[in-house]
């Protein structure tokens, strides 16, 4: 199932970029046989899917899930600032960060 959802959601996220699946494949250096294998059910390596996502301006999940798209760049620069800082944290420094934001935000409400 879920490399079905792949090949569909890469279809789709080429798509949005106005390209195809073989020209993205050409532009990263891989042999575009890939997206034949893909599409007759074979897996994309982690790399792979890295690559793409990556290429593509969409997430992994997107690609492997079907999960909304959302791309960094539709965001607001002082959000892709935010999540690039989340992103570099580990997962303590995580937990801390979500909750002193939450404790901002109960503070401006009140």
């Amino acid at each position: 199932m879920v490399i079905i959802i792949f090949y569909a959601q890469l279809k789709k996220a080429c798509g949005a970029k106005n390209t195809t699946i073989s020209a993205v494949l050409k532009d990263l250096g891989i042999g575009v046989a890939n997206g034949t294998y893909w599409k007759r059910g074979s897996s994309p390596s982690a790399e792979l899917v890295v690559k793409l996502a990556d290429y593509l301006d969409v997430s992994t999940d997107y690609l492997l899930k079907g999960d909304d798209l959302i791309t960094a760049s539709k965001l607001p620069q002082d959000a892709q600032l935010i999540l690039k800082l989340y992103d570099s944290l580990d997962e303590k420094s995580k937990a801390k960060a979500e909750g002193f934001l939450a404790a901002l935000a109960d503070q401006d409400k009140s």
